[in-house]
């Protein structure tokens, strides 16, 4: 048992050499966390975080392997199409017929029934009238036992029948489930064509745009020359044509009425003129696209 001097000074070395418990490490995924919702309050990093993940998205999209081409597609749907319409129009023919053979067997087998029934009415009746006469002989003759004979194999071939049309049946459900998948693929094709269509136009249309922008800014810089000379000239001033102030200031003009948004007799004969291209390509996956149908 140790006294008071031994306990304190125990609990002087204690002091002396006992460390202050170390605090834990932080967790860097933790604290990567923490800043980057912390981050997302603002505005700016919200919208480069937006552009780095389209970027990568992009990049993505830009290493996979290129699809095949939207008229290669169209070719390859049409060809489904037509096997599976093939098959459909060959099933039909072949449930056509196994239905025809089961109503024949059928008939066949209903018959041999009444035939035998008839047979059977009549063995009873004579049954009857020997028993009556107290003299009982072989009722049944030996062709009757021949009749269940040939009733019983015609039963067998309704029941094969019946099972082949249901087969038949059931596959024919099954080539037609196919079939309007094919018939859908051919139009999803048909509007990857369009698209693509559309898309080519788009890129033209930029181009163009870029074009005009630079035209007009070629003749912006020729009427500040042409100011500058009448500024100086020190006569009167001719008006200038309109189309100049038109050309310069494009916003001027009333912007397009597009079938999109206006319902007009030209929009209607422009979506009548793409629809008639969508039936063909329907018809023919080597239907032309563009060509005629550019607007002059």
């Amino acid at each position: 048992m140790s006294t008071v001097e031994q306990a304190l000074s125990d609990y002087e070395r204690y002091k002396a050499g006992a460390a202050a418990p170390a605090r834990p490490a932080p967790d860097p995924a933790h604290q990567a966390a923490l800043e980057h919702a912390a981050k997302l309050l603002t505005p700016s990093y919200r919208l480069q975080q937006q552009q780095q993940r389209a970027a990568a998205e992009a990049a993505r999209l830009a290493a996979l392997p290129p699809g095949p081409e939207p008229r290669e597609s169209l070719r390859e749907a049409h060809a489904q199409r037509a096997a599976a319409t093939a098959e459909v129009e060959r099933l039909h023919s072949a449930a056509d017929r196994a239905q025809a053979h089961v109503v024949e067997v059928t008939a066949h087998r209903d018959g041999l029934q009444h035939d035998l029934d008839v047979d059977e009415a009549a063995d009873t009746e004579r049954l009857i009238r020997e028993l009556a006469e107290g003299t009982a002989g072989r009722v049944v003759e030996p062709v009757a036992g021949a009749k269940r004979v040939a009733l019983a194999e015609a039963e067998h071939e309704v029941e094969i029948a019946s099972r082949a049309a249901d087969k038949l049946a059931s596959a024919l459900g099954a080539a037609q489930q196919r079939l309007e998948i094919a018939v859908r693929a051919v139009e999803a094709a048909i509007c990857a064509v369009l698209l693509a269509e559309a898309e080519r136009q788009a890129v033209q249309i930029l181009a163009e745009v870029e074009r005009l922008d630079d035209r007009r800014r070629a003749l912006d810089g020729l009427s500040v020359e042409i100011s500058n000379r009448q500024r100086t000239g020190g006569a009167a001033r001719p008006a200038w044509p309109a189309q100049i102030r038109e050309a310069l200031s494009p916003q001027l003009r009333a912007p397009p009425r597009m079938p999109s948004q206006f319902s007009t007799p030209d929009g209607a004969d422009l979506i009548r003129r793409w629809s008639a291209v969508a039936s063909a390509l329907l018809a023919d996956p080597e239907a032309q696209v563009d060509g005629d149908l550019e607007v002059r």
